[in-house]
């Protein structure tokens, strides 16, 4: 789900991806709404899925499908459910009560820009030096752990 699909457009041809949704759109909230319900009535089918947000601070404007997304937010990994958002670091503090379920954290540059989670987690100091898209740092209890990206072989 995001807001500029035509970024994600070379993923969406991939066999593995149901699809790329824009938000504040009828067939996105219908599609939060029955991954919530099949969630909720536990009849999931058992298969793993990785529900890619880009941008949850627009998708979490959309008051349509906030309660449908903040449960699958707390309660789809239960359910083989894997929400990963981006957020654009300086709408983190909004978006602090939406943070709460998640339980990784990665601190990292894109495009030449430092991203550090704010709300409610501890700063990680080392955010203006790392190396875009190779370097991340990982929230380990109240710590922060580097680390790069391996290169392929």
């Amino acid at each position: 789900m995001t807001d500029q699909p035509r970024d994600w457009e070379a993923f969406g041809l991939s066999a593995s991806c149901e699809g790329i949704l824009p938000f504040h759109h009828p067939l996105t909230r219908r599609y939060v709404a029955s991954l919530a319900e099949s969630s909720r009535a536990a009849r999931s089918p058992r298969r793993h899925l990785l529900l890619l947000v880009d941008g949850l601070e627009a998708l979490a404007a959309d008051p349509e499908i906030r309660t449908d997304m903040f449960w699958l937010l707390e309660n789809g990994p239960l359910n083989s459910i894997w929400p990963i958002v981006a957020v654009t670091t300086p709408r983190t503090s909004a978006l602090a009560e939406w943070l709460k379920p998640f339980r990784t954290v990665l601190c990292g540059r894109n495009s030449g820009v430092p991203s550090q989670l704010e709300a409610g987690k501890p700063a990680f100091d080392g955010s203006r030096t790392l190396t875009s898209g190779a370097q991340f740092a990982l929230l380990t209890g109240d710590e922060w752990l580097p680390f790069w990206v391996p290169e392929p072989l």
